[in-house]
């Protein structure tokens, strides 16, 4: 290895400069070299899957190795050694990282090549790996960003960055990423031109282009505020003559200094209004027509800037022109689901524009705020640093360092990734709010009339409950009622009641979303009969669907709740009426059992029942099939729950097992949940009744074996004869092929401290088992004493 030889000897005098400056021993450098020299052979072994692990190996040790020169520089005041012994480590790492990359040059292993320079600040070889890591996956969009946003940031070179954006964007064609950055890319420099404007206090008709280009996005400003205010002047008298200007009146020159007249004359300046950022959008949705979700996106960028109320126009517009402007009534006959949920999206992303102007103003306005903030603390401590410098110079006692409390950076909740609302009213004038929240349920009048669909409806409905639900205490008293009296109405409008044909029934006009919406709304305003006359409307129109009768059995089980604290309230006196009311406003995690065993709720259980079990397989509510299950299962989670008879629970617990097919699925899993949630409700003696009952039934799952034993371990003092009952049963279902159950019996035999089974149990599973190897192997490792 005549080679390795050769890497190994050209470290020696940056080992012998290390050595000499009593940086690491002689000792420790033979110790490097060893390992330098173990390193070497293993990445050039011929395995080819672990040589790339051994070379990030190799890598590491060498950082490590670095790490702790510098350490021991600083610690014995050295503050600069020889050039070999100085920089001998970062250019060993980066010549491994150069060697594993010729080999395997994997995305993951550019990145982390990447990620070393970012942190050494290896600026100039940094530049070239970007450049060498497009030439090696030149698809990898993320490599594209990163040159971009390096040669922007830390090259200052705006030119760069455009150009590697453009040649990436014409080779990925259609790539979001690459897109969404070049559009933000262009953000950022615009903002930055426009801050230094504002800054030198430039007017921006003196931003113009330079002569030789037609490129609106090349720029150039004035060399001083003198040559600022002469590009004000008119031209067009071609001698330069200020004779009209002498003749002007005071009180005109006046009027012609404050900023309102400066900013009328004010040219529109194209790249300023965001013409390139607009051409980069335009360029984009030709190659992404049908991506409502990247031009949502856009907007999401957009609104971590200012003044880019030209941009945004041009986005929404777009929004409009290609996914809402379309015939509602040949959408809906004869468009596919996609587009149909692609207009609604355009039409709930158009309602909320002003909203989420105002959120992301209201974002904005944070950081800002945040920044100042985290500035002032960094000031304050500087001064402290000083005053202490002073103090220590004087013989006096420093004041103590105060820790900087690091806030967390908010995203924008303005607009989600979907155009949903949310927004925080904290620092949003309310008339502002107002006039945003009226033109967006102007937005949605429009649409329910253009769209006349189910979901049209649905998204506006959700659209004001998203305001009742998460903004209720920050919205005005006057505004909410406004608000919900108009969901209410619209509920009503939504409903139009289906009225049989000749031929058939008519389909369902309302979804049951927009019956669970109305009822919710009912119910926050406190109407709970209301409530229960829409619900048994929601089942009388889609009788199959199983979400619309559970819904209806909430209601019947709080509406029993709150009749009898009622009737208790007016027998004992008024004075516990509030409280009664408070404590059991609509709490239907624990109703009493008087409130799930009345007559009308089992009535309407039974009905429930009959209805889903009775629905054919085609029918349109696809959810009637498991709907039955469901609703069993919920009705026993409220009996048990509410503490009711138990020889009850038990009944009804055995027709819904027995209505399921032993080779069901379903069976068994209901079988786990409804013994963990009876043992934790009603204790271990009602869970044993329950098991005892589903152990006598066929098809019992080695899963529920299992459920039984942890029931039993709940105990602090485990019933062992009836775990070793449990195992028994277990293994003459399942001894055949359950390594598991053996070792656990036998874990817990041991437990229980009768050894004496131990050997019963190991030739019991070496005959009974099919493939005995695996109960041997972890028999002889777990359970030998």
């Amino acid at each position: 290895m005549a080679e390795i030889q050769r890497y190994l000897e050209e470290l020696l005098p940056e080992m012998e400069c290390l050595r000499k400056h009593q940086i690491f021993s002689e000792q420790e450098v033979t110790a490097i070299i060893k390992k330098r020299t173990d390193f070497e052979y293993a990445v050039r072994r011929p395995n080819a899957k672990t040589k790339s692990n051994e070379y990030l190996r190799y890598i590491q040790y060498e950082m490590n190795l670095d790490l702790l020169r510098r350490k021991r520089k600083r610690r014995r005041g050295i503050r600069m050694l020889p050039e070999v012994g100085e920089y001998g480590g970062f250019r060993r790492i980066h010549f491994l990282f150069n060697r594993m990359l010729a080999r395997s040059g994997s995305v993951a292993m550019w990145m982390q090549y990447i990620d070393f320079c970012v942190r050494a600040k290896s600026n100039i070889a940094l530049s070239k790996v970007f450049v060498r890591a497009i030439q090696a996956h030149p698809a990898h969009a993320p490599f594209w960003v990163m040159t971009a946003s390096w040669e922007f940031e830390h090259n200052l070179n705006i030119q760069a960055a455009r150009g590697i954006m453009t040649r990436g964007t014409n080779l990925l064609k259609g790539n979001a990423l690459l897109w969404r950055e070049f559009f933000r890319l262009e953000l950022f420099y615009r903002q930055k031109i426009a801050d230094r404007i504002a800054f030198y206090g430039i007017d921006a008709s003196a931003l113009v282009a330079k002569p030789k280009s037609g490129s609106v996005d090349q720029t150039a400003l004035p060399t001083s505020l003198e040559d600022s205010n002469n590009s004000n002047k008119d031209d067009g008298s071609g001698g330069g003559d200020g004779g009209d200007e002498m003749d002007r009146d005071d009180t005109e020159t006046e009027n012609e200094q404050t900023p309102e007249a400066q900013s009328s004359r004010k040219p529109d300046n194209a790249f300023l209004s965001g013409a390139i950022p607009i051409v980069i959008f335009k360029n984009a949705i030709k190659q992404r027509p049908r991506d409502l979700q990247f031009r949502i996106g856009l907007l999401s960028v957009l609104d971590e800037f200012e003044n880019s109320e030209r941009i945004a126009d041009e986005i929404y517009a777009s929004i409009q022109r290609d996914f809402a402007d379309v015939d509602g009534a040949e959408l809906v006959e004869q468009g596919s689901d996609r587009d149909q949920q692609l207009c609604i999206l355009a039409w709930e992303c158009l309602a909320s524009r002003k909203l989420n102007a105002l959120a992301a103003a209201g974002m904005r306005y944070k950081r800002e705020e945040a920044l100042k903030r985290k500035r002032k603390q960094e000031d304050e401590a500087i001064l402290r640093r000083r005053r202490n410098q002073e103090k220590a110079a004087a013989g006096e006692e420093a004041e103590e360092e105060e820790e900087a409390v690091e806030e967390e950076e908010e995203g924008n909740d303005g607009a989600g990734s979907n155009g949903a609302l949310q927004i925080d009213l904290e620092n949003v004038n309310e008339e502002e709010f107002e006039a945003a929240l009226y033109h967006a349920i102007d937005v949605y009048e429009v649409a329910i009339k253009k769209i006349i669909a189910p979901q049209m409806w649905q998204a506006y409905l959700e659209f004001c409950l998203r305001l009742l639900r998460g903004k209720a205490s920050s919205l005005p008293f006057e505004l909410l009622n406004r608000l919900t009296t108009r969901a209410l109405l619209l509920c009503q409008r939504a409903y139009i009641p289906t009225t049989p044909t000749s031929s058939n029934t008519a389909t369902p006009v309302v979804t049951p979303e927009i019956f669970e919406i109305w009822v919710e709304l009912l119910l926050n305003t406190g109407d709970h009969r209301k409530a229960l006359e829409v619900s048994e409307q929601a089942v009388a129109d889609l009788p199959h669907s199983a979400r619309l009768w559970k819904l209806r059995l909430q209601l019947l089980v709080r509406h029993s709740s709150v009749s009898r604290v009622l009737h208790d309230s007016h027998s004992n006196g008024n004075k516990r009426k509030r409280s009664a009311l408070k404590r059991s406003d609509m709490d239907e995690s624990v109703p009493s059992a008087d409130a799930v065993w009345n007559d009308t709720l089992k009535a309407e259980f039974t009905r429930a029942l009959s209805v889903l079990e009775s629905a054919p397989i085609s029918e349109a509510v696809p959810e009637a099939a498991d709907g039955a299950l469901e609703l069993r299962t919920y009705f026993l989670e409220l009996s048990i729950a509410s503490q009711a008879p138990f020889g009850t629970v038990l009944e009804y617990a055995k027709k819904s097992l027995v209505s399921l097919s032993p080779k069901d699925k379903r069976r068994n899993a209901l079988k786990v949940h409804l013994l963990l949630h009876i043992a934790a409700a009603l204790g271990l003696d009602s869970a044993r009744q329950f098991y005892q009952m589903c152990l006598e039934m066929p098809g019992t799952s080695l899963h529920f074996f299992g459920a039984c034993i942890r029931v039993e371990r709940m105990r602090v003092q485990p019933d062992y004869a009836v775990l070793r009952r449990l195992y028994l049963h277990a293994l003459r279902d399942y001894g055949t092929t359950s390594t598991e159950m053996w070792l656990a019996f036998a874990s817990m035999e041991k437990e229980a401290g009768n050894v004496g089974a131990l050997s019963d149990i190991f030739v019991s599973a070496k005959k009974t088992l099919s493939d005995p190897s695996d109960f041997l192997r972890s028999y002889a490792t777990t359970i030998t004493i």
